[in-house]
């Protein structure tokens, strides 16, 4: 989750949300490069923000109000749920082409035989 999104949730400043994933990051110690990333704000420049796996982000709010802490699990919550579709309808494509092929080859086959009637 990134540090924007993490400071739209909770109301806090971004820059307040990065100074506190820097600190929690020390106590860590963690790379903050590990984490790091950029955006382009409405001015056309590039900005510092963290990029944070579920974990982190988790310890991170640990110390916010529980108010916060139940909008990031939640929104954590909706990204894992988006991710599993995403995987069952990969795995659903991939069986109905599995599936096309085994159908063709034996349409296949199934014609070879005719002909050779």
């Amino acid at each position: 989750m990134s540090s924007r999104e993490i400071a739209k949730l909770t109301g806090k400043r971004h820059t307040n949300v990065i100074r506190d994933i820097r600190t929690m990051l020390t106590g860590l110690k963690s790379e903050p490069r590990d984490f790091v990333g950029s955006y382009t704000d409405s001015t056309c420049r590039q900005l510092p923000c963290f990029n944070l796996p579920k974990r982190e982000t988790l310890i991170l709010v640990s110390g916010y109000s529980v108010e916060l802490r139940a909008r990031i699990i939640d929104r954590w919550m909706e990204l894992e749920e988006q991710q599993a579709k995403t995987q069952v309808a990969t795995i659903t494509a991939t069986e109905v082409s599995t599936m096309m092929a085994k159908y063709m080859a034996e349409m296949q086959e199934t014609s070879s035989h005719k002909s050779c009637e």
